[in-house]
Protein backbone atom coordinates (compact mmCIF):
# COMPACT_ATOMS: atom_id res chain seq x y z
CA UNK A 1 0.00 0.00 0.00
CA UNK A 2 1.03 3.58 -0.87
CA UNK A 3 0.03 6.73 1.30
CA UNK A 4 0.76 8.85 -0.93
CA UNK A 5 0.91 12.77 0.15
CA UNK A 6 0.79 11.21 3.15
CA UNK A 7 1.57 14.21 5.84
CA UNK A 8 2.21 13.29 8.75
CA UNK A 9 0.97 9.56 8.28
CA UNK A 10 -2.16 9.66 9.76
CA UNK A 11 -3.93 7.34 7.04
CA UNK A 12 -0.90 4.83 7.20
CA UNK A 13 -1.05 4.98 10.58
CA UNK A 14 -4.70 4.02 10.73
CA UNK A 15 -4.05 1.44 7.63
CA UNK A 16 -1.35 -0.43 10.39
CA UNK A 17 -3.45 -0.58 13.64
CA UNK A 18 -6.25 -2.47 11.34
CA UNK A 19 -4.04 -3.92 9.00
CA UNK A 20 -1.22 -5.64 11.45
CA UNK A 21 2.37 -6.35 10.40
CA UNK A 22 1.11 -7.95 6.78
CA UNK A 23 0.51 -4.78 5.57
CA UNK A 24 3.43 -3.53 3.74
CA UNK A 25 3.30 0.28 3.53
CA UNK A 26 4.90 2.93 1.58
CA UNK A 27 5.03 6.72 2.27
CA UNK A 28 5.91 9.34 -0.18
CA UNK A 29 5.33 13.07 0.46
CA UNK A 30 7.00 16.58 -1.31
CA UNK A 31 7.78 17.72 2.42
CA UNK A 32 10.77 16.26 4.59
CA UNK A 33 9.24 17.93 7.44
CA UNK A 34 6.00 15.88 6.89
CA UNK A 35 7.62 12.88 5.97
CA UNK A 36 9.97 12.68 9.21
CA UNK A 37 6.63 13.03 11.38
CA UNK A 38 4.96 10.32 9.09
CA UNK A 39 7.67 7.69 9.47
CA UNK A 40 7.96 8.36 12.98
CA UNK A 41 3.71 8.06 13.35
CA UNK A 42 4.25 4.49 11.20
CA UNK A 43 8.19 3.65 11.94
CA UNK A 44 7.28 -0.01 10.88
CA UNK A 45 6.98 1.39 6.88
CA UNK A 46 8.84 -0.65 4.51
CA UNK A 47 10.17 2.62 2.02
CA UNK A 48 9.85 5.96 1.82
CA UNK A 49 10.29 8.77 -0.95
CA UNK A 50 10.55 12.39 -0.75
CA UNK A 51 9.29 13.58 -3.73
CA UNK A 52 7.35 16.28 -5.55
CA UNK A 53 5.57 13.55 -7.43
CA UNK A 54 6.00 10.44 -8.27
CA UNK A 55 9.18 8.83 -7.54
CA UNK A 56 12.16 8.70 -9.89
CA UNK A 57 11.60 5.02 -11.04
CA UNK A 58 15.48 4.94 -12.23
CA UNK A 59 16.48 5.94 -8.41
CA UNK A 60 13.36 4.49 -6.49
CA UNK A 61 13.40 0.77 -7.90
CA UNK A 62 17.09 0.41 -9.59
CA UNK A 63 16.40 -3.43 -9.21
CA UNK A 64 13.47 -3.34 -11.32
CA UNK A 65 13.84 -0.13 -13.45
CA UNK A 66 10.30 0.01 -12.96
CA UNK A 67 7.35 1.56 -10.45
CA UNK A 68 5.95 -1.02 -8.30
CA UNK A 69 2.82 -1.58 -8.15
CA UNK A 70 0.24 -1.55 -5.37
CA UNK A 71 -2.50 -3.14 -4.53
CA UNK A 72 -4.19 0.18 -2.90
CA UNK A 73 -2.81 3.91 -3.11
CA UNK A 74 -4.25 6.33 -0.45
CA UNK A 75 -3.98 10.18 -0.46
CA UNK A 76 -5.84 13.03 1.16
CA UNK A 77 -4.19 15.68 -1.57
CA UNK A 78 -2.55 18.73 -0.59
CA UNK A 79 -4.73 21.48 -2.51
CA UNK A 80 -4.13 24.61 -0.89
CA UNK A 81 -0.50 25.99 -2.20
CA UNK A 82 -1.82 29.09 -2.12
CA UNK A 83 -4.97 31.22 -4.06
CA UNK A 84 -6.36 30.01 -6.06
CA UNK A 85 -6.30 26.34 -5.17
CA UNK A 86 -3.84 24.54 -7.15
CA UNK A 87 -4.85 20.89 -8.01
CA UNK A 88 -2.13 20.00 -9.94
CA UNK A 89 -1.00 17.41 -7.34
CA UNK A 90 -4.20 15.50 -7.50
CA UNK A 91 -4.19 15.86 -11.02
CA UNK A 92 -0.64 13.99 -11.28
CA UNK A 93 -1.70 11.41 -8.82
CA UNK A 94 -5.03 10.01 -10.55
CA UNK A 95 -3.38 10.40 -13.67
CA UNK A 96 -0.01 8.35 -12.49
CA UNK A 97 -1.96 5.44 -10.82
CA UNK A 98 -2.73 3.66 -13.28
CA UNK A 99 1.02 2.81 -14.03
CA UNK A 100 1.52 2.21 -9.99
CA UNK A 101 -1.78 -0.27 -9.28
CA UNK A 102 -1.73 -3.80 -9.91
CA UNK A 103 -4.31 -4.77 -12.49
CA UNK A 104 -7.20 -4.97 -9.56
CA UNK A 105 -5.53 -2.00 -7.44
CA UNK A 106 -7.14 0.64 -6.27
CA UNK A 107 -6.91 4.15 -5.57
CA UNK A 108 -8.57 5.94 -2.51
CA UNK A 109 -8.57 9.68 -2.48
CA UNK A 110 -9.66 11.63 0.16
CA UNK A 111 -12.67 14.23 -2.00
CA UNK A 112 -12.49 17.70 -0.55
CA UNK A 113 -15.61 19.25 -1.58
CA UNK A 114 -13.67 21.98 -3.57
CA UNK A 115 -12.22 19.85 -5.63
CA UNK A 116 -13.54 19.11 -8.92
CA UNK A 117 -13.33 15.43 -9.30
CA UNK A 118 -15.77 15.16 -12.42
CA UNK A 119 -12.21 15.82 -14.75
CA UNK A 120 -10.87 13.12 -12.55
CA UNK A 121 -13.54 10.64 -13.79
CA UNK A 122 -12.95 11.29 -17.43
CA UNK A 123 -9.37 9.85 -16.54
CA UNK A 124 -10.68 7.22 -14.25
CA UNK A 125 -12.78 5.98 -17.55
CA UNK A 126 -9.74 6.75 -19.78
CA UNK A 127 -7.77 4.08 -18.10
CA UNK A 128 -10.00 1.12 -18.23
CA UNK A 129 -11.58 1.13 -15.36
CA UNK A 130 -15.51 0.27 -15.62
CA UNK A 131 -17.98 3.42 -15.38
CA UNK A 132 -18.90 3.56 -11.62
CA UNK A 133 -22.84 3.24 -13.68
CA UNK A 134 -21.90 -0.27 -15.06
CA UNK A 135 -22.81 -2.96 -12.60
CA UNK A 136 -19.73 -0.81 -9.90
CA UNK A 137 -19.14 -4.28 -7.22
CA UNK A 138 -18.21 -1.12 -4.95
CA UNK A 139 -15.13 -0.83 -3.22
CA UNK A 140 -12.80 -3.61 -2.78
CA UNK A 141 -11.36 -4.13 0.83
CA UNK A 142 -7.27 -4.55 1.18
CA UNK A 143 -6.54 -8.21 1.49
CA UNK A 144 -5.15 -7.55 4.78
CA UNK A 145 -7.58 -5.33 6.28
CA UNK A 146 -10.49 -6.87 8.15
CA UNK A 147 -13.85 -4.84 7.61
CA UNK A 148 -15.23 -2.73 10.23
CA UNK A 149 -17.92 -3.99 12.23
CA UNK A 150 -21.47 -3.00 11.65
CA UNK A 151 -22.98 -0.69 13.91
CA UNK A 152 -25.51 -2.43 15.47
CA UNK A 153 -29.18 -1.26 14.95
CA UNK A 154 -30.75 1.27 17.06
CA UNK A 155 -33.95 0.28 19.08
Amino acid sequence: MLDACCGSGVIGAALRARGGAALEIHLLDADAVALDAARANVPSAARSFLCGGWPDTATAFPKKGKPKKYDWIVTNPPVHHGQPDDFSVVRELISGARSRLTKSGVLWLVAQEQVPYVWGLGIYLLCGVPSPSHSNPGPRPHPHLSPSPSPSPSP
